[in-house]
């Protein structure tokens, strides 16, 4: 009896980490006007992604881990980080000299 709990429990905590890992997340970049910020780059857990926002300010992928923060950095704005809790789609706003 046991044991099959032991594998259930397993199996259940195999299934998240399998449908995190296929799960795409959408950021918005903002700036304090509310306007898209192009070109801003992504940090999960303060690694850089391989790409920056499009045009409008969208940054889209699939995750491969749950990160515990996300960051997006503009050179022209400044940084902002933010606790990730799960969210598919969210904004970050990035507010000068910050």
């Amino acid at each position: 009896m046991t044991k099959k709990i032991i594998i259930l429990i397993g199996f259940l905590f195999l299934n998240v980490n399998i449908n995190a890992q296929s799960d795409q997340i959408i950021i918005k970049v903002k700036d304090e006007k509310n306007r898209a910020v192009a070109g801003a780059t992504i940090l999960f857990d303060n690694t850089k992604q391989n790409a920056l926002t499009d045009l409008n300010g969208v940054f889209k992928t699939k995750l491969d881990f749950i990160p515990k923060t996300i960051s997006a950095f503009h050179p022209a704005i400044g940084i902002a980080k933010v606790k990730y809790e799960g969210e598919k789609k969210f904004i970050i706003l990035i507010r000068k000299g910050k």
